[in-house]
C-alpha cells in the first residue's frame, strides 16, 4: 500500500535501542482504525505534530537493529519513525526516498 517507500542504508552498525534504529509498527499501514484515530488526536491536540502515533501497541514496535551496509526498504504508509539516539551513541544513514 501507500507510494511512497525509502530505502535506508546503515552506514554504522546499529546494535541496540540506544543507537536509534529505524522502526516500523507492525500490520499499521492495513489499520485504518488506528489511522484514522492517531490522525483526530495529532489534529485535536497541539502537543503532537501531524505525523506522530500517540495511539499504538509498543508490542508492535519492531526496531530495525542491523550492522553497518545493511540495506532497510521499507513502506513508508505505515507508522515509523527513527528511535532518538542516547547521548554517546549514534546512527549513520544514507536516504533513498522513492515515490510514485
Amino acid at each position: 500500500g501507500g507510494n511512497q517507500v525509502k530505502a535506508f542504508l546503515y552506514l554504522t552498525d546499529v546494535s541496540a535501542i540506544e543507537d536509534g534504529p529505524y522502526a516500523y509498527v507492525v500490520g499499521s499501514h492495513r489499520d485504518a482504525e488506528m489511522k484514522r484515530m492517531n490522525v483526530a488526536i495529532t489534529g485535536a491536540a497541539n502537543a503532537f505534530k501531524s505525523t506522530d502515533a500517540p495511539l499504538v501497541d509498543p508490542a508492535r514496535i519492531l526496531p530495525i537493529l542491523a550492522p553497518a551496509g545493511s540495506l532497510v526498504i521499507s513502506n513508508q504508509s505505515g507508522f515509523h519513525r527513527g528511535y532518538p539516539q542516547t547521548a554517546g551513541h549514534e546512527r549513520v544513514i544514507a536516504v533513498l526516498n522513492i515515490t510514485t
